[in-house]
C-alpha cells in the first residue's frame, strides 16, 4: 500500500509547530485513497473470479467422473449380459448336439451288435443245416438273409449317426463323416455281395456223388462270412461315428482323449474285418463235406470276433459319449 506522501511534504517553520495540512495535500490522500479502494476492489474481485473458475472446473471434473464411471458400468453391465447370453446359448446348443450324438452313437452300436448276432446265427443254422433236409438248408437261408437284413440295418443306422454328427457340428466333422460314409458303403457293397449266390447254385461233384446240396451249404457259409465282415464294417463305421464325436469335442477344445478311443475302436473292427475277409474266402473254397467241419469252426470263430469287435466299438462309442458329456458339464 503507498503511503501518502504528501502528508510529509508540510514541515514546521523555523522554530515553530508544524500547521496545517494545505488544500493541494487534502486532495492528493483523497486521490490516493480512491485509488487504494479501487485497487482492493479489484483484487477482490480477480480472487473471486478466480476461485469461481476452480469451483467451476471441479464441478467439470466431478461430472466427467461420474460420467465415465456410469459409461463404464453400463458397458461392463452389457458385456456381461453378452457373455452370459452366449455361453449359455453355447452350453444348451453343446448339449443339445451331445445328447444326439450320444443316441445317433448308441443306434449305431446297437445295430452293430444285432448284426453280428444274426451273422453268428446264421452261421450256426447254417452248420446246423450241413446234416438236415430242405427244411434246414430254406433255414439257413432264412438266417443268411436275416443276417444280410440286420447289416444293412446296421449300415442305415451308421449312416444316420453320420447325418447327425455332421448337423451337431463344425465342417471339422465333414472328415470324420466322409469316413463314416465310405465304411457305410463298403458294408453296403459287401451285403449286396453277399447276397448273390448264383454261382453256387450249380450242383458241385464231392466224393463222387453229385450234392446240390453241399454246394448250396458251401455258398451258404461264404455268404455268411460276407455278411460278417459288412457286419463288421458297420462296426468300423460305427467307430468313425465315435471318431465324429472326438472330433465335436476337438471342435469345443474339451479334449483329444476320444481320439485315441476311436482310433482303438476302428483298429480293432479292422482286424476283425480282415479276419472275417479270411476266413470267408477259406469258407468258400468247401473242396469236400468233410472240410464242413473246420469252415463251421472258422465260420463261428469268425462270428465270436466280429461280436467281440461290435462290443468293443460299442463300449468305444458310449466310452466317447460318456467322455464327451462329462467334459461339456466342466
Amino acid at each position: 500500500m503507498q503511503q501518502k506522501r504528501y502528508r510529509q511534504t508540510q514541515t514546521a517553520a523555523p522554530g515553530g509547530p508544524r500547521g496545517p495540512p494545505g488544500v493541494a495535500e487534502k486532495t492528493a490522500n483523497t486521490v490516493l485513497d480512491k485509488q487504494q479502494q479501487q485497487q482492493q476492489q479489484e483484487q477482490q474481485q480477480q480472487q473471486q473470479q478466480q476461485q469461481r473458475g476452480l469451483r467451476h472446473r471441479a464441478t467439470h471434473t466431478e461430472k466427467a467422473t461420474h460420467l465415465t464411471a456410469a459409461a463404464t458400468a453400463a458397458a461392463t453391465a452389457a458385456a456381461t449380459a453378452t457373455a452370459t447370453a452366449a455361453a449359455t446359448a453355447a452350453a444348451t446348443a453343446a448339449a443339445t448336439a451331445a445328447a444326439a450324438v450320444t443316441a445317433a452313437l448308441a443306434a449305431a452300436a446297437t445295430g452293430a451288435a444285432t448284426a453280428a448276432a444274426a451273422a453268428a446265427a446264421a452261421a450256426a443254422t447254417v452248420v446246423t443245416a450241413a446234416k438236415g433236409g430242405a427244411a434246414a438248408r430254406t433255414a439257413a437261408a432264412t438266417a443268411t438273409a436275416a443276417a444280410t437284413t440286420a447289416t444293412a440295418a446296421a449300415a442305415t443306422a451308421t449312416a444316420a449317426a453320420a447325418t447327425t454328427a455332421v448337423e451337431a457340428t463344425t465342417a471339422q466333422t465333414a472328415a470324420a463323416a466322409a469316413t463314416v460314409s465310405t465304411a457305410v458303403g463298403a458294408a453296403a457293397t459287401a451285403a449286396a455281395a453277399a447276397t448273390d449266390c448264383s454261382k453256387c447254385a450249380q450242383p458241385q461233384k464231392q466224393h463222387g456223388l453229385l450234392l446240390a446240396a453241399s454246394g448250396g451249404l458251401c455258398c451258404c457259409i461264404a455268404c455268411v462270412a460276407a455278411a460278417a465282415a459288412a457286419a463288421v464294417a458297420a462296426a468300423a463305421a460305427a467307430a468313425a461315428v465315435a471318431a465324429a464325436a472326438s472330433s465335436i469335442s476337438h471342435c469345443l477344445y474339451v479334449g483329444t482323449l476320444l481320439h485315441a478311443a476311436a482310433a482303438a475302436a476302428a483298429a480293432t473292427a479292422a482286424a476283425a474285418a480282415a479276419a472275417a475277409a479270411t476266413t470267408a474266402s477259406s469258407s468258400s473254397l468247401c473242396p469236400s463235406v468233410g472240410a464242413l467241419d473246420p469252415a463251421a469252426t472258422a465260420t463261428t470263430t469268425a462270428a465270436t470276433t466280429i461280436a467281440a469287435a461290435a462290443a468293443a466299438a460299442a463300449a468305444a462309442a458310449a466310452a466317447a459319449a460318456a467322455m464327451f458329456l462329462a467334459r461339456m458339464r466342466v
